[in-house]
């Protein structure tokens, strides 16, 4: 079964969100990017990253207004059970011991003289 393809906007525009995040996850709040875009075959984690206490797996999700709607609506409960399965499953991957980590979502939208970012932390914690 073929997947629908994205639009070239909506990737450049979702391209354009992960790295606003990432660079205000490294410079704003000080944590390590260990990986961005992982990839398995049940999908994919859009920024991996430590904060000194966490394993913190984020989900970036990017409006281009608020027209568009808010971009942490597009994160549901689905949503968040898939990221919880790729989560574990990175984790899984790693050969060394985890101690603690969790998803946190950021959503971006644009329109303004500047893109507004949020950041809801722990949405899900060492389930």
């Amino acid at each position: 079964m073929n997947e629908p393809q994205r639009k070239p906007h909506n990737t450049t525009l979702g391209a354009r969100g992960e790295e606003i995040a990432a660079n205000y996850l490294e410079r704003d709040c000080d944590w390590i990017i260990l990986d961005r875009n992982w990839r398995c075959r049940d999908g994919e984690i859009d920024i991996i990253a430590y904060d000194d206490e966490d394993v913190v797996f984020v989900e970036v999700k990017t409006r281009s207004s608020a027209f568009s709607g808010d971009p942490l609506e597009a994160v549901d409960f689905h949503k968040l059970r898939t990221l919880q399965g790729l989560a574990t499953r990175w984790v899984t991957e790693q050969k060394g011991y985890i101690p603690s980590y969790r998803i946190d979502v950021i959503g971006i939208c644009f329109g303004g003289e500047a893109p507004t970012l949020t950041h809801i932390e722990q949405v899900f914690h060492d389930w």
